[in-house]
């Protein structure tokens, strides 16, 4: 029998899930990061002036190191996905006009800016046992020495395809995934947490 918990008429969808927070001391935290927008970017990575372009709208430069990220101001992050591809995060609220101000900088460039807030979801993972979890639904190596703060990698997350990112050097983490297996992510993480072992809330 499949180890995947079973979704269908008693799933919940990403919304319901932030009224199930666990009482007590749980384990792990789970953040639904409702104030987070997501914008995709492609160009080339040797042409400085893309990359002055991207720096001059969001204050901060593209990581060219491999499985790396840059933080900027106010929640901002720039993400490695690839040698011509990166990932924006933003607060919501700057994402219309920052994909407006990219697209004017870079109308004569080679690039590409597509905003793909509507389809995907950031959860924010912390807590003393973070790692024993995300552990059981990834083959990514969590151990602090290994994967660090400043680092990002695509992978796979209880068969779900996700970008996790280290944000401290404290157990904390942020899983970046379609809206589509928003539900189903934290239906795994519950079923794998134990009913006392994590709480979900919302930013």
């Amino acid at each position: 029998m499949s180890d995947q918990p079973q979704l269908g008429v008693e799933s919940y969808g990403v919304e319901n899930w932030l009224s199930k927070a666990t009482p007590g001391d749980p384990r792990v935290d789970v953040r639904v990061r409702t104030d987070l927008g997501h914008v995709n970017v492609r160009g080339e990575a040797d042409n400085l002036s893309f990359l002055a372009a991207i720096e001059t709208v969001t204050g901060v430069s593209l990581p060219l190191t491999p499985n790396t990220y840059q933080m900027g101001e106010g929640d901002l992050r720039a993400l490695w996905l690839g040698p011509s591809e990166w990932l924006l995060m933003a607060p919501s609220h700057r994402i219309d006009g920052m994909v407006s101000e990219l697209r004017t900088g870079l109308h004569d460039a080679f690039a590409a800016i597509n905003d793909l807030s509507g389809g995907m979801v950031t959860l924010e993972v912390s807590g003393p046992e973070s790692i024993d979890l995300l552990s059981k639904g990834c083959t990514l190596d969590f151990h602090p020495l290994s994967f660090t703060a400043g680092q990002c990698a695509q992978s796979g997350f209880a068969k779900a395809n996700v970008l996790i990112t280290k944000l401290s050097n404290e157990p904390r983490y942020s899983i970046s995934v379609r809206r589509t297996f928003a539900d189903y992510v934290l239906t795994w993480m519950t079923a794998r947490a134990g009913s006392d072992g994590l709480a979900i809330t919302s930013v």
